[in-house]
């Protein structure tokens, strides 16, 4: 169980960063192991193809804006552009290209050889698509997710974005009970903690992005714990159950040598994380990463994780991890 109380105090802007597509899917991917492999397709895109056929009209090319309709009636949007036999998917300042884009009369088809699976459209228009993202060759035939798609919309959530309704500002200190049974609580205030910067990883075994940012974290973490930095992992494993999150968890810890703190922190469930979090209700992806400052204030949130596949951004994504700690290490003076 994981407790956070959250006082109140004025501090920096936090930047919340990452792919928030991730938070939007959760439900959905607790739905089945088999899911995983959409996660990686939705979230990080990255795709191949083989495919032969007629190349897409010259009306089709422009940004798209699409939206999944996912089994628990939730919306996960997304952008891609078009041209020619050549699509891009879009997250942010990141573009994945996908090459053999295929038409065929009235009917788009975008092979997913990599997951053998399709993403297939009706062409209702020049500026409109619907159609399913569908895996190929199951024994019974899968009927895919449904999506629709408008051209010329380069929004993704929001065509004009609301005011911040959520506020992370403030001081934090977490009372983690851990899964091993023997009660031991860790918090923010231990000697351990206390002074550092710390940083709070939301993950989960099953969360193949999560695995990716371990996989960073762990060696880093070794290369710079004496530096005056700690991290805790706050673990959402498939069963509420602390022997099989326990197992997991272990299974985790000897795979990557980590070295930090990894805790059982409940349910993973979307829900049930933002109830356990509810200062991260409209954010949480898996993963998330909190860093928290010296004095305890919450820093910077970013959301989601650009893995070694993404090439540039991952360097990217290192560059300024590292820059970050950096400053906050600095503040007050960096321990050696």
């Amino acid at each position: 169980m994981v407790l956070i109380n959250k006082k109140i105090v004025m501090s920096r802007d936090i930047g919340i960063h990452g792919n928030l597509f991730g938070g939007i899917l959760m439900a959905w991917l607790d739905e089945s192991a088999a899911a995983m492999k959409y996660y990686s397709l939705l979230a990080s895109i990255l795709l191949s193809s083989g495919a032969t056929a007629y190349a897409p009209k010259n009306s089709l090319d422009g940004f798209w804006r699409g939206v999944f309709t996912l089994p628990n009636a939730e919306e996960a949007p997304f952008n891609f552009e078009l041209k020619g036999q050549t699509a891009w998917f879009i997250n942010g300042e990141e573009r994945f290209e996908i090459q053999g884009v295929t038409q065929k009369n009235d009917s788009l088809f975008i092979p997913v050889d990599i997951y053998d699976a399709v993403l297939k459209a009706k062409i209702e228009n020049a500026q409109t698509l619907s159609g399913v993202f569908q895996k190929l060759h199951t024994e019974t035939p899968d009927p895919g997710i449904p999506f629709q798609a408008k051209q010329g919309l380069e929004y993704r959530f929001f065509e004009t974005p609301p005011s911040a309704s959520v506020s992370l500002h403030g001081k934090w200190d977490l009372t983690i009970t851990t899964a091993n049974g023997t009660g031991k609580t860790v918090s923010l205030k231990d000697p351990k903690y206390a002074g550092k910067v710390v940083i709070v990883t939301i993950l989960g075994s099953w969360c193949p992005n999560c695995l990716d940012e371990t996989a960073f974290l762990a060696p880093w973490y070794a290369a710079n714990r004496d530096r005056g930095v700690e991290v805790i992992g706050l673990a959402f494993e498939r069963k509420n159950n602390p022997s099989f999150a326990k197992e997991r968890l272990e299974v985790l810890k000897k795979r990557y040598d980590v070295g930090y703190d990894l805790l059982f922190a409940g349910l993973a469930d979307k829900k049930y994380a933002s109830s356990v979090l509810p200062a991260l209700n409209e954010v949480l992806s898996f993963p998330t990463t909190i860093y928290i400052d010296k004095k305890g204030k919450v820093a910077k949130v970013h959301t989601g994780y650009s893995g070694p596949a993404t090439g540039a951004y991952y360097a990217e994504f290192v560059k300024e991890f590292n820059k970050d700690i950096d400053l906050l290490l600095q503040a007050n003076g960096e321990k050696r």
